[in-house]
């Protein structure tokens, strides 16, 4: 499968956040207390005279990572301060060439270094702090040193989330949203692609087309028989479904916003929702709620509540300025993302390798919901051609 995306997304801005190849760690078997010391300077963590005396690592999250692999990293330090953090979170690339040549051909670790390089530092809460942020674009190698959120509650996309989980993850949103409402044409955000480019364009079409025999093979029981049967209609209109999206109203997105990457707040003083594997895009501003509504809230759920959480979001964003997005265009574009973002369900189901029994289980579950909102909206009537 991974010959099928060798040519995916050659956009180049992979190159512009790379990182020191010579001294990062790309592997958990590769970190090191001098490593992790000078991170921890240099982030304001550690004072220049304190030590990283010795750490520690276990893995985190089987079957939530299908593009990266996570560890847990227990830290001993000496520090004058007191305030060292005790244990961290490391995230590396995934190990799994299949899964990492799909990864590195739609820019999956260029763009989440790049998030938290040049967009999270400006909306602190967004996203679990980060210590460090390395790109090898040759190898496709990543490594992110981040904050642990081990006290938090982590989305299960399996068991599919309630609305009000939903409102929460809105109000996280919105400040990004509202910041880089238009920016499409920023240079200090050239490195994030957009949803109308030629990665989106063409990747998705042909990631798309390769993805869906893979994918109705293994979850075809779970996807409507009218799906299965327009399947060259769809992949044919994958492109102009990426236009649409690129008509909308847009913002830097996400991009990836699915209950295995938010955490929730349990206990006061924690925020009520930080989002994580941020691969972040200039979408349609209705692209990360469509995402969570269609393939992570739980169907009943969806079908009660969608309504009134796309007016929420609409508002919300009126509230904060936002006048010119009425809410009858939020609804016309959540129902465009909703038929585009099944695209996204098979290039996940068909092309990634799930590597255990609880991955397969969320790409049954994500395909089972973004098939049951495509035949509630008779959406499949919305399909070119």
């Amino acid at each position: 499968m991974s010959e099928a995306f060798a040519s995916i997304g050659k956009t180049g801005e992979q190159e512009m956040i790379a990182g020191s190849v010579s001294t990062t760690p790309w592997a958990p078997d590769a970190l090191s207390c001098a490593w992790l010391q000078a991170v921890l300077q240099d982030a304001g963590a550690l004072g220049v005279g304190d030590e990283v005396l010795t750490f520690q690592t276990s893995p985190l999250g089987e079957g939530v990572g299908l593009l990266g692999a996570l560890v847990r990293i227990g830290v001993v330090c000496r520090a004058s301060g007191g305030e060292a953090p005790r244990t961290l979170v490391a995230k590396f690339s995934t190990s799994n060439a299949e899964n990492r040549a799909v990864a590195m051909a739609f820019g999956v670790y260029a763009r989440e270094v790049g998030f938290y390089r040049h967009v999270a530092p400006h909306l602190p809460g967004i996203a679990p702090r980060c210590f460090a942020a390395e790109y090898d674009a040759a190898s496709g190698g990543s490594v992110l040193i981040l904050e642990d959120l081990a006290a938090y509650r982590m989305g299960d996309q399996v068991a599919g989330c309630a609305a009000r989980e939903v409102e929460d993850v809105i109000e996280l949103l919105i400040p990004m949203h509202v910041r880089h409402w238009g920016r499409v044409d920023d240079p200090g955000l050239a490195w994030a692609p957009r949803i109308d480019g030629p990665m989106q364009l063409e990747g998705f079409a042909q990631g798309c087309a390769a993805g869906w025999e893979p994918c109705v093979s293994r979850f075809g029981h779970v996807i409507g028989q009218d799906i299965l049967s327009r399947r060259d209609q769809f992949v044919a209109a994958v492109p102009e479904l990426s236009r649409r999206m690129g008509a909308a109203p847009q913002t830097l997105v996400h991009g990836d916003l699915r209950l295995d990457n938010l955490m929730f707040g349990q206990a006061p003083g924690q925020r009520p929702a930080v989002a994580i594997d941020w691969i972040v895009t200039f979408s349609a501003a209705i692209h990360d709620l469509a995402y969570l509504l269609t393939q992570n809230l739980r169907t009943d759920e969806r079908r009660r509540h969608e309504r009134r959480l796309v007016a929420r979001y609409q508002q919300r964003l009126r509230e904060q300025g936002i006048a010119d997005y009425s809410a009858e265009q939020a609804w016309e574009d959540y129902l465009v993302a909703a038929l585009y973002l099944f695209s996204y369900g098979v290039v996940i189901a068909g092309a990634l390798d799930p590597g255990n029994a609880r991955a397969a289980l969320m790409m049954e579950q994500l395909m089972a919901r973004a098939s049951a909102v495509i035949m509630d909206h008779q959406l499949l009537d919305r399909l070119p051609g």
